[in-house]
């Protein structure tokens, strides 16, 4: 097998997350998942998912399309001038949950127990902050998502080797900063309506919104971010709607090779069309398959 081969398919699966793609999987790529696929942009206006079956829609976007979408502007985390280039994924997905909307506090959403139940399986630990003003820090989590046993394995052969960075990495470490948005902060904040404007599908006032700020994501993102909102529809049932958005550095994206039958490319990793390297559930399923889950688990543990 020539050198080359080797060294680029190091390096792909050092890299973490792939690609270039910019169309919607047309059927869920999660075995057993209830979703309904549908175009990122979906509107709730008229129609609403059904009880037991949420909606999910994505897309790529590389960078200069995506910042004059309406969406953009309160995706976007604040990033350093002169950023590396970077292409955008964004995921949206829909649910009903059989809950009152009474329950979705900032005391219950920001709390540890809460955070285990959305994501059980990756691994969280709350960062303790201090303000040396005396104003009460934000709720903060760092996040470890671990690489399937393969990609590690090569990950360490590789550096070892010199062919990789000594920073690269077996797993995935992020930092998320939690905010909450009351109705009436809503009611009463011009700036937060406008916000609300610029991601609304549904045309009807939130009882709360959550945002998860992503900061620190390894080597491979620029910035993340979650937005989802709250909305009653009855005395037991509220309707969730989130928003997610990951800009991923082009240098990551790039990487990959297409040799014969082998498809090594960026677009066959992040699709999960790739037989050696991605795996049937995690992020070594592709980033389509790795939201969705997360999607999912967030409404199972929501439910």
């Amino acid at each position: 097998m020539p050198r080359r081969f080797i060294v680029l398919l190091i390096l792909i699966i050092g890299s973490g997350v792939f690609t270039n793609a910019n169309a919607n999987a047309k059927n869920s790529v999660v075995n057993g998942s209830p979703v309904k696929i549908m175009p990122l942009d979906f509107n709730l206006r008229h129609k609403l998912p059904s009880a037991s079956t949420p909606w999910y829609g994505w897309q790529l976007f590389s960078w200069k399309n995506w910042i004059t979408r309406p969406s953009s502007g309160p995706l976007l985390m604040p990033i350093a001038d002169g950023h590396l280039p970077m292409s955008v994924f964004q995921a949206s997905f829909a649910a009903i949950l059989q809950q009152p909307i009474s329950l979705f506090t900032k005391n219950y959403l920001h709390s540890m127990a809460t955070i285990q139940k959305l994501d059980p399986n990756d691994l969280h630990e709350q960062v303790q902050l201090k303000d040396p003003n005396g104003v009460k820090p934000p709720f903060v989590v760092q996040t470890v998502v671990r690489f399937p046993n393969a990609w590690a394995r090569l990950i360490r052969i590789g550096k070892l080797a010199k062919i990789l960075s000594s920073k690269s990495s077996d797993h995935l470490i992020m930092t998320s900063v939690f905010g909450y948005i009351s109705k009436d902060q809503i009611l009463t904040n011009p700036k937060i309506q406008q916000i609300i404007r610029r991601l609304d599908v549904t045309g009807r006032t939130p009882y709360a919104i959550n945002t998860q700020g992503i900061v620190n994501i390894n080597e491979i993102g620029e910035f993340g971010s979650m937005i989802t909102f709250f909305y009653p529809l009855g005395a037991h049932e509220t309707l969730l709607v989130s928003d997610f958005a990951l800009g991923v550095k082009n240098k990551i994206l790039n990487l990959g090779f297409h040799v014969g039958s082998l498809n090594f490319t960026g677009e066959g990793v992040l699709l999960g069309d790739n037989p050696v390297l991605n795996t049937s559930t995690g992020i070594g399923a592709g980033l389509p398959a790795y939201t969705e889950e997360l999607f999912l688990d967030m409404w199972r543990g929501l439910n």
